[in-house]
């Protein structure tokens, strides 16, 4: 079992290393999907955030064909994509960015919805407005809205 990616030092990680850990999480991601039981997947370049934070970069582009059967599951599965702002206020860009959503979108993704990974009550839904109006320019019309009894559909306007 690896540690969570958190506790890793990608300062001087080999290359490869780096790309086959990367691998693995977009496999643990298939995993959570055909688990189930779950509305909406989140998180799904969670790695990134501490790669960058290392000084290290990755191109996910090496991905897309994962990424893209991974897309293609949820979206049989009824799961939503989750858009994670979390990281906007640092200065960063959404989770997941916006080539991967629009590779969601491509693949026939329609749910979508969006987290401000408020871990402090200042954070609760800060960037979450302007990313679902950047949802709907990019031709998204509903957000899902996950609950105690299910989810429900409310349109981006």
């Amino acid at each position: 079992m690896c540690p969570d990616f958190y506790y890793l030092n990608f300062a001087k990680m080999p290359d490869e290393m780096i790309r086959r850990l990367y691998a693995r999480y977009v496999e643990a991601l298939f995993e959570v999907v055909r688990f189930g039981g779950v509305h909406t997947l989140a998180h799904v370049t969670y790695p990134m955030r501490y790669i960058h934070r290392d000084g290290r970069s990755l191109d996910l582009a090496e991905y897309y064909d994962d990424y893209r059967r991974l897309f293609r599951e949820l979206i049989d599965s009824g799961i939503a994509l989750e858009v994670n702002t979390g990281k906007v206020r640092a200065g960063y860009v959404t989770s997941p960015d916006v080539d991967l959503i629009a590779l969601y979108r491509d693949c026939g993704g329609t749910r979508v919805t969006v987290g401000s990974d408020g871990h402090r009550a200042g954070d609760f839904g800060e960037d979450v407005a302007s990313t679902i109006v950047k949802l709907g320019e990019m031709g998204f019309r509903e957000l899902v809205i996950p609950s105690h009894n299910g989810i429900r559909m409310i349109p981006i306007e």
